[in-house]
């Protein structure tokens, strides 16, 4: 019995590899968009509140995106809502 050189008994047709290479491709786009999404947090862990607190407001803050979402937290904000993370905007941009 004579045996075949380990390359031939090992082939895989292009195709098949053609198509792993894709979905290998397309998982690792999906996982590297899922680390480029920013994680966001809930109101009440951040004691959100849809008033000022003196002159610190979204409005102002540098995580507000208008024209009424956050960076950092979950869901809609007011422009005059308040919460923990604020961070006054820098005045030069």
């Amino acid at each position: 019995m004579i045996a075949k050189p380990l390359d031939e008994s090992v082939r895989l047709p292009r195709r098949a590899v053609l198509q792993a290479a894709v979905g290998v491709a397309a998982i690792l786009g999906a996982a590297a968009d899922a680390a480029a999404a920013p994680i966001k947090v809930s109101k009440a862990s951040v004691a959100y509140q849809d008033q000022p607190d003196g002159s610190r407001r979204c409005g102002i803050c540098a995580h507000f995106a208008p024209p009424g979402s956050c960076r950092l937290v979950q869901g809609a904000v007011s422009p005059q809502g308040y919460c923990r993370l604020f961070t006054a905007a820098s005045e030069n941009g």
